[in-house]
């Protein structure tokens, strides 16, 4: 663009130098306008990127750039505008803060599975005691149809107990005679007193329940 410009002044500046110069003009005014235009092509021409090189000296055989032609490149905090640095700032705190919830969330998970092991042992030892409580029930019931069992064998031997004592008294009761042989006396004595025990034990027997009424279904 600044090429262009400075062509454009040029053939301005020789169209005005032309129309004011005319054939009568002497020769120090041409050598005068000449020397001008010189001086704007050289300037037009030194303007151009290809004719601008980087200035070189050297020094013992090396060729070192001149001081003031280069300059280093503007660093990246520099270039990045304030807004744009609070912006990525912002950024940073909200990724840490997901990070921090991450790991929050990892501790609760391990938490819950810790609690889901506790809670599987103990629904396994609700389970094992479930099946020992059903086998004691089993062998409840099967001791209780044992005792019903024994209960009414034992009412059997009761009852004809009875009727045996009953039978001893009627034999051996007194009567209006007198025995006097003593082998006779002491087989009803024993008698009478097996009689007395075996009463005795069928009031204790009675008051001793044997068979269970309440069975698990």
């Amino acid at each position: 663009m600044l090429l262009f410009m400075v062509d454009i002044l040029l053939a301005a500046w020789a169209g005005f130098v032309a129309g004011l110069t005319d054939e009568e003009d002497d020769e120090d005014e041409k050598g005068l306008v000449a020397s001008r235009v010189d001086f704007w092509e050289s300037l037009a021409t030194r303007n151009r990127p290809e004719a601008r090189e980087p200035q070189r000296s050297h020094v013992e055989g090396r060729s070192l750039p001149v001081q003031g032609m280069t300059s280093e490149a503007p660093s990246v905090d520099a270039a990045v505008p304030a807004s744009t640095a609070r912006q990525i700032q912002k950024y940073h705190e909200e990724i840490e803060a997901v990070r921090a919830q991450a790991v929050e969330l990892e501790k609760r998970v391990e938490g819950l599975k810790q609690q889901v092991a506790q809670k599987h042992d103990a629904s396994e030892q609700l389970r094992q005691q479930a099946a020992f409580i059903k086998q004691c029930m089993l062998v409840q019931r099967e001791l209780c149809r044992e005792q019903s069992q024994l209960g009414q064998r034992l009412q059997y031997l009761e009852k004809a107990n009875l009727l045996l004592s009953q039978q001893i008294k009627e034999i051996y009761a007194p009567s209006a005679v007198e025995l006097k042989d003593p082998t006779i006396i002491e087989v009803r004595d024993t008698a009478l007193e097996a009689v007395k025990e075996s009463e005795a034990d069928s009031k204790h027997a009675g008051q001793n329940p044997l068979c269970c009424t309440a069975e698990a279904n």
